[in-house]
């Protein structure tokens, strides 16, 4: 996995958590 794909997964995963 690298950086760029662990940010977006961050990212989206806290749009679908708020």
């Amino acid at each position: 996995m690298t950086c760029y794909e662990l940010t977006v997964k961050t990212m989206v995963g806290t749009w679908q958590y708020v």
